[in-house]
């Protein structure tokens, strides 16, 4: 999935033909769980008595990155992180810092997430995380009232991130501008978002101050909204605080399922078509909102929008938070 994902941004981006050096290319992807079918496979191996030589490669967590690496033979940064859901929102944001460091010209990132795994599934479903509905396609229901859980979705999602001198250079198609962007830990719970919902604002005003747009100024929040009960209230709790007046939101978890560390890379390029479309896009199963989920919670139908400026947010186990902005070309 992260090498068709990938291909595709890398056509998109023209890289094939674009003259850049292999050692300032990279690879920076996010994951939360990593290869866990390999590790399956390894402890069916071990098992039998039989172990294959390639798993001790296949299993290690830097194999996405690895994969990618010599697939594409860029020999500038690569690695794999892992901060939970809000993984492949950390490798765009590395991505970006060593673009700015000067390591690399051109960088790949994004996330994949292989999430549909027996093992997976039974941990979330012990841990209380998945949804249930006697109609499977309202299962997850985002700051609904009754909601009660979430989805797994699987998947991938890149995105080429160069400088804007880079990209003029040679001509490149620019979809939008990350304008700022914020990772950090809460530091209080493994669970995720706290009860203050402190944390959540504070990447959400570093990203901010980072991307000099003001609050009035941000046009769409993508938001994390899983469909869980305590996390959903905690995330509004925190977008009320951020966007007194409000804000248009969405999730978009109930259409691709929660793709763990690949869903900020996937959120990240839905709210880049949302801005290049002037499209916001719409909760699905999200009425009627429960009373302590008090957002413009876009539903029904696409809204339009003329805005300039959108914020999608990430949030996962662990605390981990993670909020991205992306800007116009032309944005200031």
């Amino acid at each position: 999935m992260a090498w068709a994902a990938a291909s595709q941004a890398w056509d998109d981006a023209r890289l094939s033909t674009a003259g850049v050096p292999v050692r300032r290319i990279g690879i920076v992807a996010g994951t939360s769980r990593g290869p866990a079918g390999q590790w399956m496979k390894s402890f069916r191996c071990l098992e039998a008595g039989r172990m294959l030589p390639g798993l001790a490669a296949n299993s290690n967590i830097a194999s996405l990155s690895g994969a990618l690496s010599i697939l594409f033979k860029a020999q500038g940064p690569s690695f794999t992180v892992s901060a939970a859901c809000a993984s492949s929102a950390n490798a765009i944001a590395l991505a970006a810092q060593q673009i700015l460091l000067g390591t690399a010209d051109v960088i790949l990132a994004g996330g994949a997430e292989a999430s549909l795994n027996p093992v997976i599934l039974s941990q979330l479903h012990a841990a209380g995380v998945l949804g249930s509905h006697p109609d499977p396609k309202r299962t997850c229901r985002p700051f609904a009232k009754d909601r009660n859980g979430t989805i797994l979705g699987e998947g991938a999602a890149f995105l080429v991130l160069e400088s804007a001198q880079s990209a003029r250079q040679r001509g490149a198609t620019v979809h939008a501008r990350l304008a700022g962007w914020s990772v950090a830990a809460e530091g209080h719970q493994r669970t995720g978002i706290s009860e203050t919902a402190g944390g959540l604002r504070q990447v959400m005003e570093n990203a901010m101050e980072m991307s000099g747009f003001a609050v009035g100024e941000i046009g769409y929040v993508n938001v994390h909204g899983t469909g869980t009960a305590l996390s959903d209230a905690q995330e509004a709790k925190a977008l009320q605080r951020m966007f007194p007046r409000g804000v248009p939101c969405s999730s978009t978890k109930p259409v691709t399922g929660h793709c763990m560390g690949a869903a900020a890379a996937l959120e990240a390029v839905i709210s880049i078509v949302a801005l290049q479309q002037h499209q916001l896009p719409p909760t699905a199963n999200c009425l009627p909102l429960a009373p302590d989920c008090s957002l413009d919670l876009i539903h029904t139908a696409p809204r339009p929008s003329p805005t300039r400026v959108v914020m999608s947010n990430s949030s996962g186990f662990w605390g981990h938070n993670a909020s991205l902005i992306f800007s116009q070309e032309d944005g200031r």
